[in-house]
């Protein structure tokens, strides 16, 4: 008796949902094949979650930084103590760039790095800190493991300026992300007693 191979018969068994494979091939190596490949085409039509680690803050920032410093003036800030990031997954990531969401007023970022928080901890662009599980208060250790961001700025403007986050530009396994820092910082000129934070009697 010959055996007929319909490629349609492969089509009528391929599974309902993504990422499930049939138990056995019961029909001819050649429809086996097919099916095989159908299947592939599905598992990555229908995608999976990305597999790059990606950078995020697990808890609020404390509270903003805040420098005074005259226009022209370099002061160096961070957001140690403040808030702190991490990766959502085992991996690491190495920051390309900063660049601040100005309110008010005028910086430049000279420079910046990721800080360990770690005793002896070094500086650098590169974060390969997991972030502690959700759901809980972190251990020590994990605390011990995160990362700040660190910047040399430049106070441009005669006015005091604000900053409400900073966008951190990335890369991760090839990948081009951003983050949004949700951590502010206001660098004050002297004399400003009305931009909040500036004035020292408030």
């Amino acid at each position: 008796m010959r055996l007929l191979t319909r490629p349609a018969a492969a089509s009528a068994v391929l599974p309902a949902a993504c990422g499930v494979l049939p138990a056995a091939c019961a029909v001819p190596l050649a429809a086996c094949v097919m099916l095989l490949a159908a299947c592939a085409v599905l598992l990555a039509a229908c995608g999976t979650a990305p597999g790059e680690a990606q950078i995020l803050a697990p808890w609020a920032a404390s509270a903003p930084g805040v420098v005074f410093a005259p226009s022209g003036a370099t002061r160096v800030v961070g957001s140690v103590g403040q808030m702190a990031f991490c990766l959502d997954r085992p991996g690491a990531a190495r920051v390309d760039r900063v660049v601040p969401h100005v309110v008010a007023g005028s910086l430049r970022i000279d420079r910046f790095w990721v800080q360990s928080a770690g005793s002896g901890g070094g500086a650098g662009t590169v974060v390969d800190h997991t972030c502690p599980r959700a759901g809980r208060r972190a251990t020590r250790a994990e605390l011990s493991t995160m990362v700040f961001l660190q910047l040399r700025v430049v106070q441009l403007a005669e006015v005091s300026t604000v900053v409400d986050a900073f966008v951190l530009e990335y890369t991760s396994d090839g990948v081009q992300l951003s983050y949004t820092l949700p951590w502010g910082l206001t660098v004050c000129v002297p004399g400003d007693a009305a931009t909040p934070l500036c004035d020292p009697q408030g």
